[in-house]
């Protein structure tokens, strides 16, 4: 009878949901135990984030609190870096801002187009980017950039090599043709044309390029595959130029 009785409770449905919900507490414990210290991460870092944007939008105060909660992560995520950066920048100490962002640039996930948009023309950042961050294609993008007006010859090589990195950078491709069409207009047209098979504004200066050397089927065919209207009506004028060519030709 005791054996039965003790059947009939282990078999009791309304049991078995109970001990379902303990096991399920418990490796919910374990779980939350093995992340714990990532979820803290996040919650102090989010919160050193809004701090840090309440300090840019006019309350200071909210900088060093930012900076205190930051300097309990950098050991453990390098992003922290770039804020402890970012708020000395914004409080004027420029020796933490070059320690912090000197540690930020050697992070492997680091973005120094962030770097670019916070010191723009820079050219010591620059180049201090490209230093220690070449993985990063937007380095060589940025000193690029920067050499385009005294030291082109500079910036075209700069270009190209970041462009070995991030090959599918229209705008890039684009600058690169703009600087190489004042002395070979040969290597800028292949730059507009790759621009244009990426879907970039290439296909117009490839058109202008095509143009300029007297091929007029090459430079309407480029000027189709512009998105613009105004480009078509470049081509439209062309054809027209042609048309009334082989009209007057005898």
């Amino acid at each position: 009878m005791q054996n039965a009785a003790l059947r009939s409770e282990s078999e009791d449905p309304e049991a078995r949901p109970y001990w379902q919900c303990l096991i399920l507490a418990f490796l919910l414990i374990v779980l939350l135990g093995l992340r714990a210290q990532g979820l803290f991460w996040i919650w102090r870092f989010n919160l050193a984030v809004r701090l840090t944007l309440l300090g840019i939008s006019g309350t200071p105060p909210a900088l060093a609190r930012a900076n205190d909660s930051l300097a309990l992560l950098t050991g453990e995520n390098c992003r922290a870096f770039w804020f402890q950066g970012l708020i000395a920048h914004l409080e004027g100490r420029p020796a933490a801002r070059h320690l912090a962002w000197e540690k930020w640039l050697q992070c492997p996930d680091v973005h120094v187009a962030f770097l670019e948009a916070t010191v723009g023309d820079d050219l010591l950042w620059a180049e201090r980017s490209l230093h220690l961050a070449p993985q990063d294609a937007e380095s060589w993008f940025w000193l690029a950039r920067i050499y385009e007006r005294e030291r082109p010859e500079d910036a075209i090589w700069l270009y190209r090599c970041g462009l070995m990195l991030k090959p599918i950078d229209t705008h890039r491709w684009d600058r690169l043709g703009f600087l190489l069409a004042r002395s070979n207009p040969e290597a800028a047209f292949e730059a507009f044309v790759r621009s244009c098979s990426l879907g970039g504004k290439g296909c117009r200066w490839a058109g202008n390029i095509a143009r300029q050397q007297g091929d007029l089927e090459t430079a309407i065919r480029y000027y189709r595959l512009d998105p613009s209207e105004t480009v078509h009506q470049w081509a439209d004028e062309l054809e027209e130029e042609m048309h009334q060519r082989d009209r007057n030709t005898p």
